[in-house]
């Protein structure tokens, strides 16, 4: 994705008609919906946005239209008078001092005719004082792809507004008629939202929940972006439901009632005492916390441990676990889920054995199904099934190899991670006979993958038919399961599947060779998968090439070096004094030269960030200087700088029983792996472990094996940083 760059001509409009520019520039009018200009103080103002540019189609416009938490400041609102209205959010941003950019959009190409945004001014501006104002949008969202010049915007027509004192009788009929439309309506929420009268704080507060998905995000920046008149009547009925025994309390309850009650207006003192009020919330419903009952009771106690504002002490922890412990099947899938990944150490006990053998047993209707539902409840699975497995693992492995050992499967090879690779001979006949009989994708990747992590390789012949009829138009996950089966037990006789795979593309294929090498990893590795992926390199399809190259990232060797070297040097040689056509796009395309860039940037990384081969400074530089695009040079300059830091640094994590370790600018995707490349760095080299958050004991022990590996090869370990 190009740097995101403004348009170069800023259009004047008056009175809600655009003055037309010329025939190749864009114009940017804004009105009221329904051109109203009267509006009652609470009242949501909701703008249409209306964006029109030439035929020739030069002009590009970002549509994201969601919040404004922190992640979208392409609008600028320019009111006068300068007094009256005030920025609803001021104190959330400026007590927060940092937040997250981000989020998901699209881009239009715009025409002669309008292309229409809907914003609601109430989220950047709210009118204190009844009078008139006149207001002007500035936007940032267009851009025209044939020019660089970041610093040029759109400028809307001035708008007018009479801004008139607000009834009780409005306010109080406003609120019965957003109640008889709550919680489907989202224009009733957003009404609830900016309405800004006590009862209205009250009526959000209890919404601020995490059950109440579509009212708790309005609602928290409902009550952030309250007069300052009635906050103190919001933190009342906050405070009230913290005592509430029903109330669960939710992570954005303890994000919105500190910011309700800072007092000063300078950032640098918010800050400040912001944190101090985080403690304040957080230890008041800690002590409201024994009162609570059942599911309120297990969704508040999650919200403390993952909402910490600081070291917990070992008092509140055991507290907080023990109550954890107690609570588990009154949660929610998603937070139950969560609760067995993250805060395993707290509830680690024979006496959640019971409920874990009852989340491992439980049916799944699909268990191989990829929609969201589906998934979590997978994982919820697997995950019960490995904690049960810590507790006793002769039980677990039995129920484990009851519910895969059939023709009907209740458990994907993937869930199960307990089983690590054991051999399975016993069930290999029906699995196969299952893959080659199976009526979906989903199934065929079931069985594929059950044969590649528990087979013997007994079926092979049977599982090479199924594979020669259906390789290049088979679904990417059975293919890769079925290929990493055979590539695992009969690698020559894999090696003209999987060149079949690679070669497959237009009419009737699937396209999955643009993934069949991290398909295929996902189960086995060989010599043979090295060498295809090495002739790959040369692929005239930059998207092969890109797999090809992240491969051989993960798991090249020296002599891949050469072939990647060369075709960086090619791509390098091909847009050396042309880096403005990578960025560049037809008109009327989207696309532009993303393979072209993605090509460049995974032959380079495959470089400089090899797992065979350690990067010495001048394979560095070098490839630094064949960089040709900006974002680019950018990523390889920040991976140039952790090979150049000293001492290196090394972090391990651990999914289940997958584990990953940066070093330095490396990626290892196994211990072994690790223990490979710590091999390549010079003796005594100095490296420091570096921890994420809070350390589980899972955590502790892999740091202890990363450090074992270190003394082994005679490195130099300096303390963990957290």
């Amino acid at each position: 994705m190009p740097i995101w760059r403004s348009v170069l001509c800023v259009i004047l409009l008056s009175a809600g008609l655009p003055i037309r520019a010329a025939d190749d520039q864009a114009s940017f009018t804004v009105t009221t919906d329904g051109h109203r200009s009267t509006f009652q103080i609470g009242e949501r103002i909701p703008l249409e946005l209306s964006f029109i540019g030439p035929a020739e189609k030069r002009f590009e416009l970002t549509n994201a239209s969601y919040d404004r938490s922190g992640r979208m400041s392409f609008e600028e609102f320019e009111v006068t008078p300068k007094s009256g209205w005030s920025d609803p959010l001021a104190t959330y941003f400026g007590s927060q001092g940092i937040f997250m950019m981000g989020g998901l959009s699209s881009l239009v190409v715009l025409s002669p005719t309008p292309y229409v945004m809907h914003l609601n001014l109430n989220e950047w501006v709210r009118f204190d004082q009844p009078g008139s104002y006149t207001v002007v949008v500035t936007t940032h969202r267009v851009a025209d792809h044939f020019d660089a010049n970041p610093d040029f915007s759109l400028k809307s027509n001035p708008f007018h507004l009479e801004i008139v004192p607000a009834t009780s009788a409005w306010q109080t009929n406003r609120l019965s008629e957003i109640v008889g439309k709550l919680p489907k309506d989202t224009a009733a929420v957003a009404d609830l939202r900016y309405l800004g009268t006590p009862a209205a704080a009250n009526l959000m507060a209890q919404h601020l929940r995490d059950d109440e998905p579509t009212m708790l995000y309005e609602c928290a920046f409902g009550l952030l972006g309250l007069p300052d008149s009635v906050r103190p009547r919001a933190v009342a009925a906050m405070s009230k439901l913290i005592l509430d025994p029903d109330f669960p309390i939710s992570g954005w309850f303890l994000i919105t009632l500190p910011v309700l009650q800072v007092a000063s207006d300078k950032p640098e003192n918010q800050q400040t005492e912001r944190t101090r009020l985080n403690k304040v919330a957080w230890q008041s419903v800690l002590e409201a916390l024994p009162q609570k009952k059942g599911r309120a009771r297990a969704e508040t106690v999650q919200t403390l441990l993952n909402s910490p504002p600081g070291e917990i002490s070992q008092a509140d922890k055991d507290q907080l676990g023990t109550i954890l412990q107690a609570s588990l099947t009154d949660l929610p899938t998603d937070k139950l889920l969560w609760a067995l990944q993250q805060h395993w150490d707290l509830i680690e006990s024979p006496a959640v054995r019971p409920a874990l053998e009852r989340l491992a047993k439980k049916s799944l209707a699909n268990p191989g199904s990829n929609e969201v539902d589906a998934y979590t409840t997978r994982q919820l699975k697997s995950i019960a099934f490995q904690r049960w497995f810590q507790l006793d693992p002769a039980g677990a492995r039995e129920e484990a190899i009851r519910q895969i050992g059939s023709a009907h499967p209740s458990m994907t090879a993937d869930s199960l991670a307990l089983l690590k690779n054991e051999r399975l001979p016993e069930f290999e006949s029906i699995w196969a006979k299952g893959l080659t009989e199976a009526t979906d994708y989903q199934q065929e990747t079931m069985f594929a993958s059950l044969l590649a992590h528990y087979g013997t390789g007994d079926a092979v012949p049977i599982v090479r038919q199924d594979a020669e009829s259906k390789v290049g138009e088979w679904a990417c996950a059975p293919q890769g399961a079925a290929l990493g089966y055979l590539v695992k037990f009969d690698p020559a006789g894999a090696r003209s599947l999987v060149e079949r795979a690679v070669q497959a593309r237009g009419s009737g294929k699937t396209a999955c060779n643009h993934s069949i090498f991290g398909d295929i990893a996902r189960y086995s590795h060989d010599p043979i998968l090295r060498q295809i992926a090495n002739q790959a390199i040369d692929d005239p399809d930059p998207e092969v090439v890109m797999n090809a190259a992240s491969y051989l990232k993960a798991y090249g060797d020296a002599a891949d070096e050469k072939a990647i070297s060369n075709r960086y040097a090619e791509w390098s040689q091909k847009w050396r004094g042309h880096a403005g056509d990578l960025e560049h796009r037809d008109p009327g395309s989207l696309t532009g030269n993303w393979q072209e860039i993605g090509l460049g940037q995974n032959l380079a990384i495959a470089l400089i960030a090899n797992q065979g081969w350690f990067a010495t400074e001048a394979l560095i530089q070098t490839t630094l200087d064949q960089c040709i695009d900006e974002q680019i040079c950018l990523q390889l300059n920040y991976l140039a700088s952790r090979a150049r830091t000293q001492p290196y640094s090394i972090s391990a994590s651990k999914q289940g029983e997958t584990e990953i370790f940066e070093i330095a600018q490396y990626t290892a995707n196994s211990l072994e792996l690790l223990d490979a490349k710590i091999a390549q760095f010079p003796q005594n080299a100095r490296f420091v472990i570096v921890t994420h958050g809070s350390p589980t004991h899972e955590q502790k022990e892999l740091d202890n094996e990363v450090k074992a590996l270190l003394q082994k090869h005679s490195m130099v370990v300096t303390e963990p940083h957290p």
